[in-house]
């Protein structure tokens, strides 16, 4: 006697009710959860093949497919070998890899399986460039518009192409809806390093990579304690819900932000993701990796910011983890790294510099923070007597912070000398600027005159009543290597 058990796509795989004594394939997997077995999507044909032999009658929900449109393909006559490939996948059930060097015409052969198919289908891609060059070809050989799903674009259609992110970002929504998917460039389905280094090139493009690059570090440092900061409280949700860390939002309240900075001090957390709520007043003591997604600053409150996680230390990557999102926006950069991805093999080296177009979504921050910076910028212009100006061209270690000069002037024998402006500021904050100075690494300042220096005024004010103020005005020369304070 058969036993009755439904079946249905649920959230990107099969759930079977039945129950638990019920005698089924082995790839079947009970899931507690919800009380069901579960397989994979992909066994769906299988599925229904092997009902029969278990004497298991199904009640079928699982497909939601699309008719197929009316097609008028107008695609080339196909040469033998290209003939043979595509009637060898048919013989194979309409499965399996098509292996052909570049440029012999694996597209042509696509598209004409999906003319033979008649059923609705999904095309795959890696890079967007190749998503638009799909939709031209499909176009044109099929007489079919396809949707485009990915780099904003949101077309579910009977025929869609996509990218592989995109792809795995709303396959528990489509994954039911196609009879027939196309993998284009189908090596970089098994190959995780090449798909690794890709979304490190794209951090700053959307957030599905973000995710991945995030994944990508927290692999590397698996038992590092790890504070990822996002933009958004949509992100810092995302990235919660992804690898399952508590998140702490502007909605947090007191008790609960309290409750998940205690456990994570006293190592019960490995992670946290915040949003905006851990920028100020917040010692992190323990914390060796450092994650920034996105924000709205300038460069120096990112550089500040990420200044409060800085420790001494000599532990991999945690650098290059803190200071990668913020790139994007930096003029005048490079960076390299060795990345061991595996034990025992030969680490791959990673280079970036401001030179290789990365773009961030994050509109570019004002390049002066004020009147009075861009008026000293413009009236000094691009040269003058040897020196040169730059804007926020140098960053100085002061203990556990950062010191970041407006200005860097660099004369052509070489000296350089950094320039911080201070103004509408009281007493005490002009007195923590010396004090860090006074910090710095390699002896750049030194307001006690111990390198027998002078302080120089630079015109700043504060509220209230009239009072000029000092800026510290730092210089380095080539012939004595020192450092000192100008």
């Amino acid at each position: 006697m058969s036993q009755q058990a439904r079946i249905r796509f649920d959230r990107g795989s099969l759930r079977l009710d039945a129950p638990r004594s019920a005698r089924l394939p082995s790839y079947f997997v009970w899931d507690a959860r919800v009380h069901a077995w579960r397989t994979e999507a992909m066994r769906y044909p299988r599925v229904r093949e092997d009902a029969a032999a278990y004497r298991v009658s199904l009640d079928d929900e699982a497909g939601r497919f699309f008719d197929c449109p009316p097609l008028c393909p107008a695609l080339p006559r196909l040469r033998p070998d290209q003939k043979a490939a595509l009637e060898a996948w048919e013989r194979a059930g309409c499965r399996g890899v098509v292996v052909k060097p570049t440029g012999t015409g694996k597209t042509e052969i696509a598209l004409a399986a999906i003319a033979r198919c008649q059923v609705p289908a999904l095309v795959v891609v890696p890079l967007r460039d190749l998503m638009y060059q799909w939709q031209r070809r499909i176009r044109l050989g099929l007489g079919f518009d396809p949707g485009v799903l990915g780099d904003g674009r949101h077309e579910v259609w009977p025929i869609t192409v996509t990218t592989y992110d995109s792809a795995y970002i709303h396959m528990k929504e489509v994954g039911n809806r196609y009879r027939l998917i196309v993998y284009d460039e189908a090596h970089h389905l098994p190959a995780p390093t090449l798909r690794a280094h890709r979304r490190k090139l794209a951090i700053t493009q959307r957030s599905a990579e973000k995710l991945r690059v995030v994944e990508d570090i927290l692999r590397l440092h698996p038992g590092d304690p790890c504070v990822i900061f996002t933009a958004s409280n949509r992100m810092a949700l995302e990235v919660s819900a992804r690898f399952l860390i508590p998140a702490l939002t502007a909605h947090s309240d007191k008790k609960e932000r309290s409750a998940i900075l205690d456990l994570f001090a006293a190592g019960t957390l490995r992670a946290l993701v915040a949003c905006q709520v851990l920028n100020e007043g917040w010692d992190a003591p323990a914390v060796k990796v450092g994650v920034v997604l996105g924000g709205e600053g300038g460069t120096k409150e990112a550089v500040q910011r990420l200044g409060r996680l800085l420790r001494r230390t000599q532990a991999y990557g945690v650098d290059f983890a803190r200071f990668l999102s913020g790139l994007a926006g930096v003029r005048g950069w490079t960076m390299s790294a060795e990345i061991a991805l595996r034990k025992g093999r030969r680490p791959a080296v990673f280079t970036l510099s401001d030179e290789d177009g990365l773009r961030s979504r994050v509109a570019a921050p004002s390049l002066f923070d004020s009147k009075l910076e861009e008026a000293l910028a413009r009236k000094f212009g691009a040269k003058r007597d040897g020196w040169r100006i730059a804007r926020e061209a140098l960053i100085l270690e002061s203990g556990e912070a950062l010191v970041v000069p407006d200005f860097l002037f660099t004369h052509d024998d070489g000296t350089e000398v950094a320039l911080e402006i201070v103004g509408y500021w009281a007493p005490e904050y002009v007195a923590e600027k010396f004090s860090k100075l006074a910090r710095t690494a390699g002896g750049w300042g030194s307001p006690d005159g111990a390198h027998g220096s002078p302080w120089y005024g630079v015109g700043g004010r504060r509220e209230g009543p009239s009072r000029s103020t000092s800026g510290p005005l730092s210089e380095r020369t080539p012939s004595d290597r020192a450092r000192r304070t100008a």
